[in-house]
């Protein structure tokens, strides 16, 4: 899952970044600075993919943009 994936799921599901960093149990600022492509431990972005997958999305199917 790259940010740009990540970021087009997560707008396409309706959600800003507050609520996923909440439903992840993650700060605003790591759904922030993954999105902006700074250094975010796999660990993390694994959180951020299973919170959206929760969610609806789909990373096979998603357009890196």
């Amino acid at each position: 899952m790259t940010p740009a994936q990540f970021r087009t799921e997560r707008e396409r599901l309706g959600f800003t970044q507050e609520p996923v960093a909440d439903m992840a149990d993650l700060s605003y600022e790591t759904v922030r600075d993954f999105e902006e492509g700074q250094p975010v431990n796999a660990d993390l972005i694994e959180c951020l993919r299973v919170t959206l997958e929760s969610l609806g999305a789909d990373f096979a199917s998603a357009v890196d943009q």
